[in-house]
């Protein structure tokens, strides 16, 4: 028998939140390292990861589908709540967008959305203030400095709880 020991397990969870008060629920992937020290185990290293509820994944859902929508109105007002302060998007030629720019671009007209629709995502909660959502988006009668946008591409998503418990989205890849 060694001295050290790997445990990995799920594990469910139940809780009140010190902010707001609400009941929630969930379950985690643990992974711990044991080590045997003096004759007793001792916890050395952690790490967890927690799993998506349905609960979770309807709330990024709508926040999605609203931040779509926001886009469809081609209006700075609208977009500017769903990003971060320090929100940055790495462009489809591998530049790099500010918020300030893509407020800019969208007051200007120089950016325009027609239609977006939204398929195959895919979501993943890191704790419980941090989300990254992949999805398959195609957008049709878009365009950018009159230069057609139109076809389908993965937008991997950063977002993160803010102050407010409402999700923002802190950055963008787009491919």
């Amino acid at each position: 028998m060694g001295d050290t020991a790997v445990v990995v397990s799920r594990v469910k969870f139940v809780g009140k939140d010190k902010k707001n008060g609400q009941t929630f629920n969930g379950a985690n992937r643990t992974t711990v390292v044991l080590a045997k020290r003096n004759g007793k185990w001792q916890a050395v290293a952690s790490q967890s990861t927690r799993e998506i509820t349905p609960s979770d994944e309807k709330t990024l859902d709508k926040f999605l589908t609203d931040f779509t929508n926001a886009l469809q109105k081609n209006s700075a007002d609208a977009v500017a709540p769903f990003y971060d302060d320090q929100w940055i998007m790495v462009n489809l030629n591998g530049t790099t967008t500010s918020r300030e720019q893509q407020l800019a671009d969208l007051r200007s007209g120089d950016l325009k959305h027609g239609s977006i629709s939204v398929d195959e995502k895919s979501m993943r909660m890191f704790g419980r203030e941090t989300a990254i959502a992949v999805a398959k988006v195609t957008l049709s009668g878009s365009s950018y400095k009159g230069r057609d946008l139109s076809g389908s591409y993965r937008v991997t998503s950063v977002l993160r709880k803010a102050d407010t418990d409402r999700w923002v989205i802190v950055s963008q890849h787009i491919t």
